[in-house]
């Protein structure tokens, strides 16, 4: 099991939004350690980079966050609420990261 991705939904005037290009300098090495362990790619033929650097650039350059605040926060909410899921399945939550339900894939 893993992360697939932390997809916030943009406000309709997302005013936030960089062009930062991914880099795991931006990340802290505990915030790098366990994205290799929870996040990894699950395409052979992507690295982790090439997957990481899709999920920042399409999901995460709006969200007004830094790169590890990002990916830091992804994990947390995983490790949060993991245990909502016995299959495949979306954890779906509030804008302020409450529980809100599962859809199962």
């Amino acid at each position: 099991e893993s992360i697939h991705g932390l997809w916030p939904d943009p406000e309709s005037s997302c005013t936030n939004c960089t062009t930062e290009v991914f880099s795991e300098s931006k990340l802290s090495s505990n915030t790098l350690a366990d994205m290799k362990k929870y996040w990894p790619t699950c395409q052979s033929s992507n690295t982790n980079d090439d997957f990481w650097s899709h999920e920042w650039s399409k999901h995460g350059t709006c969200t007004g966050m830094t790169q590890d605040a990002y990916f830091s926060q992804g994990i947390a909410l995983y490790q949060k609420y993991k245990s909502k899921c016995t299959t495949d399945c979306y954890i779906c939550l509030t804008p302020t990261y409450g529980f809100e339900g599962v859809n199962v894939c």
